[in-house]
């Protein structure tokens, strides 16, 4: 049954099941008018299959089923839901949400939820936590939630080992977000040392020294600004690595970029537009570089494609910009303008590969696999 009021945007619906795609699923959450009818029609369509077809290298389908779904303006929630990618409905493994809440947006996807269950044929249960957690339209695989808590590691700008927690987003307007991560540096603070800055009142390019820390060093914060101006991609990134104000030209690192796909010779090509402070880079044989500052302008494209059994992937990059960064063969900095152009063509032809005889697997398997290509490939 569904019941919905167009004017207030709210409404019911009761004995919920329907597919989602996991490409397609922040879309398929936005419930304008424009296309209500697509997703009353996905949502309460009823899913019997006797076989279903491989989906190779992902899962995109999932079976989501509801006794009772509220939506009341741009939140959707019930009380108990359950997702499954088993599409034979075999009841193998499905995953169950207790006090779900979901709050779509254009380019990303958030829900909450409270202590959930993962059961196993109907008879083991085991409880887990999700909390707060968001997927992205243009994420690989969105169903790689973004983690709130990050333990990571960085001998370098850190002094190794960190603990992170993420923030909520914040909406600094309708399609540009703020993102923050404070951070605690772990490593650094039992050392009661560091070892990631140069001597005070020396350069930037001198070489690290140990140096005393204070409170100020035990911290750090990483944050972005990521959305849309108009019809350009923006994503701002910064890091800083101690909020000791007399190491601050040493401890920030930044990078701002606009991008926007354009037809080129009808074809896509992305177009940037970029700026950078203290930027680590590939610098080829030599090794990781940093560039103090640079600006500048770059097109590239990439795509894959496939020739009967040849699989082949084109980079096609070209850019320009001002750049100042250590000399090669001494610490002084050097500035100046370079451009490229750049073309790179990789093939991988299989020498021999193991077929997979049907496209279809049925309920004598046990679980859906995920199939694997098996063979010799140069």
């Amino acid at each position: 049954m569904v019941e919905y009021d167009f004017i207030k945007k709210k409404g019911i619906f009761k004995n919920v099941k329907g597919l989602i795609n996991s490409e397609s699923i922040i879309s398929d959450f936005d419930f304008s008018s424009d296309n209500i009818y697509k997703n009353l029609s996905s949502t309460i369509n009823r899913i019997i299959k006797d076989k279903v077809v491989f989906t190779p290298n992902k899962v995109t389908n999932w079976i989501f089923t509801a006794d009772y779904l509220k939506v009341d303006q741009d939140i959707w929630s019930s009380k108990k839901a359950y997702l499954t990618n088993d599409l034979l409905e075999t009841n193998q493994i499905k995953l169950q949400f207790n006090e779900l809440k979901i709050y779509p947006d254009k380019e990303k996807l958030r829900f909450k939820s409270k202590i959930n269950n993962l059961i196993f044929q109907d008879k083991i249960t085991i409880p887990f936590w999700l909390g707060d957690r968001t997927i992205f339209k243009n994420s690989e695989n969105p169903f790689a939630f973004q983690n709130k808590w990050n333990i990571g590691y960085d001998k370098l700008n850190k002094d190794g080992f960190f603990l992170g927690r993420k923030l909520n987003s914040v909406k600094i307007n309708k399609d540009l977000f703020l993102n923050i991560e404070p951070q605690f540096l772990i490593q650094r603070t039992l050392k009661g040392k560091t070892e990631s800055f140069a001597q005070k009142n020396y350069s930037l390019n001198s070489p690290r020294v140990d140096r005393n820390i204070s409170l100020s060093d035990y911290f750090a914060i990483n944050s972005s600004v990521e959305g849309k101006i108009q019809k350009w991609d923006l994503k701002i990134t910064k890091e800083l690595n101690s909020f000791d104000l007399d190491k601050f030209a040493n401890a920030v690192r930044t990078r701002a970029e606009l991008s926007k796909e354009i037809n080129l010779f009808d074809t896509t090509f992305v177009n940037r537009i970029f700026g950078a402070y203290r930027e680590r880079i590939w610098n080829g044989s030599i090794g990781e570089s940093e560039i103090y500052n640079a600006y500048g302008w770059q097109l590239d494209q990439s795509k894959s494609w496939k020739n009967d059994s040849v699989e082949k992937n084109q980079i096609i990059t070209f850019g320009i910009g001002n750049y100042k960064a250590e000399e090669l063969t001494s610490s002084d900095f050097a500035e100046s303008y370079k451009g490229s152009v750049s073309y790179q063509l990789n093939k991988r032809l299989p020498i021999y590969e193991k077929r997979i005889d049907s496209l279809y697997i049925d309920k004598s398997f046990e679980y859906i696999p995920e199939p694997i290509k098996q063979g010799s490939f140069y």
